[in-house]
C-alpha cells in the first residue's frame, strides 16, 4: 500500500499525493492466514486470530463470541485461544490497537514516502490507517463507544497517545523539547477530528474524508506557523529580559562597590 513511484529528484505533486492516497483505498485488505501456526511467531498467531475475528466483531461487537467464531474459522480450539489471549476480549482490543498502528507504519516503507515532507508523511499515515480500518468500521465504531465509558476511557486515551507518537516517529520528526507538546496537541486534534469524520463517511473510497484531512492539515500548518512566530517573539523578549537583568545586576554591584569606598 504505497504511493505512486516518484523520481529521486522530484517531489510528488499535490495531485499525485491525492491520487496515491485514493489508490491506497483499493489495496488488498489483510486476510486470515491458513499457514501452520507452528511456523508463525506468537505475535503473528495473534494477528491471524484477530483478523479472522474482526468480521464477526463487526457484526456481534467486542464480545467473546466473536473471538470464538474467528478461532473456529482458522481451526483453533479454545485452549489455543486462551493461550493467545489469556485476558479474553480485553487482550484482543489491546492487540487490535497495536496491530492497526503496525499496519499503518508498514505502508511507509517505500522511497516515495522517504522523499515527502514531514506534514505530507503525517497526512499519508493518518489516511492509510483509516483506509486499513475501513473494512472494520463497525468494529472501530463499537470500540470508540466502549472507550467513552468512564472505566474504559484511560485505555482509549493511551491508544490515541500511542498512535500519535507512532505517526510522529514514522514521519521522522525529532520532537524537540520546545515543540513536543505543541506538535502532539496539534496532531491529536487533526487525527481525532478526521477520525470522527471518517466514522460517518459513506462516500466512495472515503473521498470526503481525504478532502477533510487535507483541509485540517492546512489549518494545522497555519496554526504551527502562528505558534512558531509567537515562539520567536517570546524568545526575543526572553533575551531582552535576560540582558536587562544582567545589566541591572551589574549596576547594583557597581553601586555597592562605590558606597563601600
Amino acid at each position: 500500500m504505497t504511493r505512486s513511484a516518484a523520481k529521486p529528484t522530484k517531489k510528488p505533486t499535490k495531485s499525485e499525493e491525492s491520487g496515491a492516497r485514493r489508490a491506497s483505498s483499493r489495496a488488498k485488505k489483510p486476510t486470515e492466514s491458513t499457514v501452520n501456526p507452528e511456523k508463525l511467531t506468537f505475535r503473528e498467531q495473534m494477528d491471524q486470530l484477530l483478523v479472522a475475528a474482526l468480521p464477526f466483531i463487526n457484526d456481534i461487537g467486542w464480545e467473546e463470541t466473536a473471538l470464538t467464531h474467528g478461532a473456529k474459522k482458522i481451526g483453533l480450539d479454545e485452549r489455543a485461544v486462551k493461550k493467545l489471549f489469556p485476558t479474553g476480549i480485553e487482550g484482543v482490543i489491546h492487540h487490535f490497537l497495536d496491530w492497526a498502528d503496525r499496519q499503518m507504519v508498514s505502508t511507509a516503507q517505500d522511497e516515495a514516502f522517504a522523499m515527502m515532507r514531514v506534514r505530507e508523511k503525517v497526512a499519508f499515515l493518518i489516511w492509510n490507517r483509516l483506509i486499513l480500518l475501513t473494512p472494520y468500521k463497525d468494529a472501530v465504531r463499537g470500540l470508540s463507544l466502549r472507550n467513552l465509558q468512564p472505566w474504559n476511557s484511560m485505555q482509549g486515551l493511551r491508544g490515541i497517545r500511542t498512535t500519535v507518537n507512532n505517526i510522529w516517529h514514522t514521519a521522522g520528526d525529532s520532537l524537540s523539547d520546545r515543540t513536543r507538546f505543541t506538535k502532539r496537541l496539534t496532531l491529536t486534534s487533526v487525527y481525532l477530528s478526521t477520525f470522527m469524520f471518517w466514522l460517518n463517511d459513506h462516500s466512495k473510497d472515503q473521498l470526503k474524508t481525504e478532502m477533510f484531512l487535507e483541509r485540517r492539515m492546512k489549518t494545522a500548518l497555519r496554526f504551527g506557523n502562528v505558534v512558531g512566530r509567537a515562539r520567536t517573539v517570546l524568545n526575543r523578549v526572553e533575551d531582552v529580559c535576560r540582558v536587562f537583568m544582567a545589566n541591572r545586576a551589574a549596576t547594583r554591584t557597581s553601586s555597592q562597590e562605590s558606597s563601600g569606598q
